[in-house]
């Protein structure tokens, strides 16, 4: 190690359980199914951190999805410069200290850069593609709550199965820049999936598979990443509607300290901005005027919006008083199955699985995330 310092705390349940076992045999601990590393110090140390601690998790993501990324590279490969190095050189202009983080998953796995950077722009490639082949799997499913005083974001994060196993949270205390905790796709720049930062912002996004794509524009995660860096919801919505963005997408945004959610779709050429005023749903595809024609007809996500608009019509006549909790049930549904909001396998001949349920209690600022599909109830806190 060099002079500068960092704390890595990575937490496994059997070790956990070990040494609770013999500290204190009537006490049990807080179950911990997703490993957790705490990391502090500059953007590229905390990158080398997550890719030495992380470094099977990686490799399997990367070798799980070899068929995938062949056919990436063989599109890229038809001009490097335009569909490489063009989003790589915005990014590199605008976050240039994202980029450091993956430079240093990079190194701290020993895996190439090209392939962190490659997988990080994944949502732009499948909108060039438009490959069979390679197609968005299973999307998320978000509801939202907001009003007299309480305020609930809750999202259920899907894509492949293969990833069932082998995602994790990261605790990053960046020098001079807001702690954040994030949901992490192994191999992919960190708050792609629901994350939270200690000025009280807290995020979850939905793909859209949308009719424009601009080329070397600024890729979505690089935009969601930003997000944890905002330290108020006018900053997290300004980051979040960035010019120059490369391709569709949807974020909430919950902010503590603003007391407000807001809803935003966005495209490269415009964006719809919705403050969330009692239950508010999303799922994979674009409603609001104007938007709604930038994307392509997607089932699985009406399906899915469809059953959990209904629920929570259902829920707004019997009370006022509204439990948390009964938004990870409604996250839990599996009517319309397999097309429903807790996915557990194949739609539409898509393989998807939920991989995670994040409820945010913005309040009380806590985060519970449950193992995988909400319906098994295998929850597990989270805190700075």
């Amino acid at each position: 190690m060099k002079h500068y310092q960092h704390l890595i705390r990575l937490s496994f349940c059997l070790l956990l359980i070990g040494l609770f076992s013999c500290n204190n045999k009537t006490d049990s601990p807080p179950p911990v199914y997703f490993p957790v590393l705490e990391v502090s110090g500059s953007h590229y140390e905390i990158g080398k951190a997550v890719g030495e601690t992380f470094q099977f998790q990686i490799t399997e993501a990367f070798n799980r999805s070899t068929e995938i990324y062949s056919y990436l590279e063989a599109f890229i490969a038809q001009d490097t410069m335009k569909y490489y190095h063009s989003f790589l050189d915005n990014v590199q202009n605008t976050h240039p200290q994202f980029i450091e983080e993956l430079r240093g998953m990079a190194d701290g796995s020993g895996l190439p850069f090209k392939k962190f950077m490659i997988y990080s722009t994944f949502s732009e490639y499948t909108a060039l593609l438009q490959n069979p082949a390679v197609k968005n799997f299973t999307g998320c499913s978000s509801v939202s709550y907001s009003k007299n005083g309480q305020l609930y974001l809750a999202h259920n994060e899907d894509g492949h199965a293969s990833f069932n196993d082998i995602m994790f949270i990261v605790k990053a205390h960046p020098t001079g820049k807001p702690s954040f905790i994030s949901f992490c796709y192994p191999g992919m720049v960190m708050g792609v999936a629901p994350s939270v930062n200690d000025q009280g912002i807290f995020y979850s996004g939905n793909y859209i598979t949308g009719q424009e794509i601009h080329v070397g524009g600024i890729p979505n995660s690089f935009v969601q990443r930003s997000l944890m860096e905002a330290a108020n919801m006018d900053e997290a919505i300004s980051r979040a509607t960035i010019s120059d963005r490369a391709y569709c997408y949807h974020v909430n945004i919950a902010s503590v300290n603003d007391q407000k959610i807001v809803s935003i779709e966005a495209t490269p050429s415009k964006f719809y901005l919705q403050q969330v005023d009692g239950w508010f749903v999303h799922t994979n595809h674009f409603f609001q005027p104007g938007m709604d024609t930038l994307c392509y007809n997607d089932p699985n996500s009406t399906s899915r919006y469809q059953v959990l608009t209904s629920l929570i019509d259902a829920e707004s006549v019997k009370s006022t008083t509204i439990d948390g909790n009964r938004l990870t049930d409604f996250l839990s549904s599996h009517e319309n199955s397999p097309d429903s909001p807790c996915a557990h396998g194949v739609s539409n001949g898509i393989t998807g699985q939920t991989l995670g349920s994040t409820l945010f209690d913005v309040n009380a600022r806590t985060w519970r995330i449950a193992f995988n599909n909400p319906c098994e109830k295998k929850f597990q806190m989270i805190s700075f």
